[in-house]
């Protein structure tokens, strides 16, 4: 179960040195879909920023990066926006199975419970971390389920936010040639 975090980090951890402050899941069992979604994406350095940008767009949101370290999902959309002064990503998927976006459940009277490797911050669950390492319960009939957890590297010395960039080629893509 603590495998979920390491394919959706894989953007932050690639060679390309990517950051984020927080990731947040939420899925609705009810139409098997969910929502991931990463704020404040940065790179660690001024240095690495226009190549951790140029990663980001070509890797992830053009490329199949997202759909290789997440073959349980069918993704529906991927993008880039503002929010609050930072940049931040948004993923769309529909899911087959629970264990295809790692919730897991015991039987059918037990709770779904969701472990990842960062930290939990916010939930509509029960941070169970105190007994379980980074681990979320909800009770068996609730149908959407959130939860937030630390990116790993939150705001390190040095680091850069990727906004700019971000701004820089929406405003070269408006403009006409």
């Amino acid at each position: 179960m603590k495998r979920l975090v390491l394919p959706v980090l894989s953007l932050l951890v690639a060679p390309g040195c990517l950051e984020v402050e927080t990731i947040s899941f939420s899925f609705d069992l009810s139409s098997m879909t969910g929502e991931l979604r990463y704020i404040d994406i940065r790179s660690d350095s001024e240095s690495n920023a226009d190549e951790d940008y140029a990663k980001l767009v070509t890797d992830y949101v053009e490329g199949g990066a997202l759909e290789k370290d997440h073959p349980g999902w069918t993704i529906t959309s991927k993008e880039l926006y503002e929010a609050d002064g930072v940049l931040n990503g948004r993923v769309r998927f529909a899911f087959r199975t629970l264990d295809s976006v790692h919730i897991y459940k015991h039987d059918k009277k037990s709770p779904y419970i969701f472990c990842a490797d960062e930290t939990v911050v916010s939930t509509n669950g029960t941070d169970i971390s105190d007994v379980l390492d980074d681990c979320v319960v909800w009770e068996r009939k609730q149908k959407e389920l959130e939860v937030s957890m630390a990116g790993g590297t939150g705001k390190a010395d040095g680091s850069v936010s990727l906004l700019g960039r971000h701004q820089a080629a929406q405003r070269e893509q408006a403009s006409p040639e």
